[in-house]
């Protein structure tokens, strides 16, 4: 209890550091000084357990994450928006991936082409991303001295509503800059510079094995997940293996974590203890099975360097240690010391860590199990009791004990999951038997020999490899026919952190009614019960009974996407943004968080104004993960990969398909007015069809006195047609801007034609393409037109009762 308390105020100190609160520095002092009188005056402990709590949350606030404020500042004074020759040591492991390298460099000098020369960057983290164009790059090692010219930016956050702070997550490990290089053969290295060290040298011994891997392993597949278990390395597991494993609750498998380590050293643990016994000295003279877990803590930590040494590997190491020495010294019989001792000490090294989702998922998981234990302890001696024969009662006592873990661990972690991944992963429960054993027993361990063996004994270590990949093929069959049940998971709205105390309070009351008692087990779930009515009641009242029109631009970088929130309820998606990245999907990262940050898991009508990627791609996500009653879209039907993708989620989504030619189709949705239309094709000139921009489904909404353009893509010759042909009707008081106020758009004769008010443009930040024009921002001034962006306010929500318009930023500007 004592230790908890102290945690709880651990976490609550970093907690409260991070709304920068002024903690005097005699506040040390003062807590340390009572702290020590209490333990030299009274014999009293929970007057320790107070003041050690109170000292341990004063310290919590005066922990604060590394900051490079100052560097960055200083840096980006030097360099401007201009490339600058950036030189410096690589930091930390080399993240590769099929197209490019994730790499994180210490700088040391920068020279910006001035008359002043070079100079110091103040040891400034950058994380930098190469590109390769070929496979033919020289690897990187950590303490490698390498020179590139970049342009330095700020971390971009796209700027919504409960979206994921970029900028802050790299500021917690010290990071302030990011830059890119186009080709990474433009890095050049340095050997006389480099910094030899142990790390340098696992690093180099990583490389070796990895190697092994690639050759002895033709399927993509088979080589990625190896890679993964082995060495930590991720980037080469393809987006559908991930996907599968994510929607199956087992993606925890493919990223060594916890779970892998402590059975590698548990089997270490059992062969040394098995290899121990037989000598009769060793039994007489030493306690076999100390020895044993001592020895077993060398392979543990050679694998903890092997795998990268994530911080979710240490993590678990630092864990593991903590209980290994609880055992040595016989305090095992404390069920939550040992992994309370673990999170105080690894919040005291890293205070960041609670911000974590590896920390908060490592802890939840194993304190799941620990809580849960005599309640496992007491169904699987039932169970086993039934049968005589001692070996059936054996295997059954196993089935059961690993079922009961699994059953346990999966709920302990859904609030956890369903903040972050909006899934629940209902089938995994089951599949955690099947693949646990397969993946952590036999191929992580085959694995191992494999890759060593492969250095010295190429020929064995390749039949080796033979048996792994039939074990990895069967088991990512196992999951994919798994994936594709209609219970495997199901997609939820983001939780809300007051939903997650209700969830993670009632499974308290429910562990420990019989210690409570029934009458105040009930009575504490019945208020439990009454405070989540009262939530899904709000939401409801606020969506079901909503009299306004709101909509969002949605800030998805360079691209477009808006939600439009009709009174009462319904909804309607215009574009989902996307990335010329295949790594990134905007759809999933952006766009469907969003919506499911409103608790919106349906889509009633979703547009695709036309097929270009920055608008169509992540769309497909929505329409596959979303329940989508319609899909709208243009007739242009291009033979391109983005097509084919959104076309192939709209026929496996079963959603009803409307597609736009040159006539209009009105809805009435709830009051509101939506008419969609296209170019005009008996009066559109042939040469206006060639750019794929010119063929988009615009969209007038229309609620009682205020009207909503949606423009696409179009450009000044399309404009020019539609204000001929539709003239009055195009009248608006909010307009996007069409191709994010590119000069080839948002002509004179456009903007007279529709005579807006307000001129919404969406944009990325600092994109390549100087976009939106400076011509087409004084077109807008010059008519007193209210312009906003999304590359500086953010998410833009305008709201309105049909009168009365009402503009929220998601940014303050």
């Amino acid at each position: 209890m004592g230790l908890l308390l102290i945690f709880i105020a651990q976490v609550a100190g970093i907690v409260v550091s991070g709304m920068n609160p002024a903690v005097p520095v005699y506040a040390y002092g003062v807590m340390a000084a009572l702290f020590l009188y209490a333990v030299v005056v009274t014999r009293n402990k929970y007057v320790w357990f107070l003041l050690a709590s109170s000292l341990s949350f004063v310290l919590g606030m005066g922990a604060s994450p590394p900051s490079s404020t100052s560097c960055v500042d200083d840096v980006l004074a030097y360099a401007g928006n201009r490339k600058v020759a950036v030189s410096g040591w690589i930091a930390g492991p080399v993240a590769e991936y099929p197209d490019r390298e994730k790499i994180l460099l210490k700088t040391d000098r920068l020279d910006n082409g001035s008359h002043d020369g070079s100079r110091r960057g103040h040891d400034c983290l950058i994380q930098l991303f190469a590109f390769r164009k070929n496979n033919g790059a020289v690897h990187l090692l950590r303490g490698d001295y390498v020179r590139m010219v970049t342009r330095l930016r700020m971390p971009k956050n796209l700027n919504n509503p409960g979206s994921f702070d970029y900028r802050d997550s790299l500021a917690k490990k010290g990071i302030g800059l990011v830059a890119y290089v186009n080709n990474r053969e433009d890095i050049t290295i340095d050997p006389a510079m480099a910094e030899p060290g142990i790390l340098r040298f696992i690093d180099g011994a990583r490389l070796r094995i990895k190697d092994v891997i690639a050759k002895n392993t033709v399927d993509q597949t088979v080589s990625g997940i190896v890679t993964a278990l082995v060495i930590g390395d991720q980037g080469y597991i393809s987006r559908d293996v991930r996907r599968m494993f994510a929607s199956t609750g087992i993606i925890h498998i493919l990223v060594v974590a916890g779970l892998h380590l402590a059975i590698i050293t548990h089997l270490f643990y059992l062969l040394t203890k098995f290899l121990l016994s037989r000598s009769a000295y060793l039994c007489v003279h030493t306690a076999i099975p100390k020895l044993a877990l001592v020895m077993s803590m060398i392979p543990m930590t050679a694998f903890i360097f092997l795998s990268g040494a994530n911080p979710p590997v240490v993590r678990s190491g630092i864990m593991i240690a903590v209980y290994g020495f609880l055992f040595l010294i016989n305090k095992t019989q404390t069920r939550w010391t040992g992994i309370l001792i673990a999170a105080i000490f690894i919040l005291a090294v890293n205070p960041a860590a609670v911000y974590s989702i590896s920390f908060q998922l490592s802890f939840v998981a194993v304190g799941s199990i620990i809580a849960c234990m005599p309640v496992i302890t007491t169904v699987v001696s039932a169970v086993s009791r039934r049968f005589e024969k001692h070996w059936v009662r054996e295997i059954v006592r196993s089935l059961t004990g690993m079922l009961l873990v699994s059953f346990f661990v999966t709920t302990g972690l859904f609030g956890v999951i369903a903040f972050y991944f909006n899934t629940l992963p209902l089938f995994g429960i089951l599949l955690n038997l099947i693949v646990i054993p397969f993946f952590c027993y036999l191929v992580l361990p085959l694995s191992l020999i494999a890759s060593a063996t492969g250095l010295v004994l190429p020929w064995f270590s390749h039949y080796l490899f033979v048996i792994i990949a039939a074990l990895i093929h069967a088991i990512v069959e196992v999951v994919r026919h798994g994936a594709n049940l209609p219970i495997a998971s199901i997609r939820v709205p983001t939780p809300t952190v007051f939903e997650i105390f209700l969830y993670y309070g009632g499974m308290i009351i429910l562990l420990n009614f019989k210690r409570m008692g029934p009458k105040t087990a009930l009575s504490l779930l019945l208020f439990i019960f009454l405070l989540l009515t009262v939530d899904i009641g709000s939401f409801v009242s606020k969506t079901r009974f909503n009299k306004e029109l709101r909509i969002t631009f949605i800030d998805v970088g360079q691209g477009d996407s808006a939600l439009i929130e009709f009174p009462y309820g319904k909804t309607m998606l215009i574009d989902a943004g996307g990335s010329a990245y295949s790594s990134y999907d905007t759809g999933e990262a952006v766009v469907a968080r969003y919506l499911w940050s409103l608790k919106r898991t349906r889509i009633d009508y979703a547009v695709s104004s036309h097929p270009q990627e920055d608008h169509m791609a992540g769309l497909c996500f929505i329409i596959k993960n979303m329940e989508v009653k319609r899909v709208y879209k243009s007739d242009c039907a291009p033979d391109t990969a983005v097509y084919r993708a959104f076309m192939e989620a709209v026929n496996e989504s079963g959603a009803a398909v409307s597609t736009i030619t040159g006539t209009v189709e009105t809805l009435s949705v709830n009051g509101v007015g939506v008419t969609l239309f296209s170019m005009p094709h008996e009066a559109c000139d042939p040469s206006f069809r060639k750019d794929i921009n010119n063929d988009a489904v615009l969209a007038m909404i229309t609620y009682k006195d205020v009207r909503v353009l949606f423009t696409g893509d179009i450009e000044k010759n399309a404009e020019r047609l539609l204000a001929e042909t539709y003239q009055d009707a195009l009248k608006s008081d909010i307009m996007k801007a069409a191709h994010h106020g590119s000069r080839t758009s948002t002509s004179a004769v456009f903007l007279d034609a529709v005579q807006p008010g307000i001129v919404v443009i969406p944009v990325g930040r600092d994109n390549p393409f100087h976009m939106p024009s400076k011509a087409v921002l004084r077109r807008l001034f010059k008519r007193n037109i209210n312009v906003l962006r999304t590359d500086r306010c953010g998410a833009i929500t305008i709201t309105t009762d049909g009168k009365q318009i009402k503009i929220k930023n998601s940014v303050d500007i």
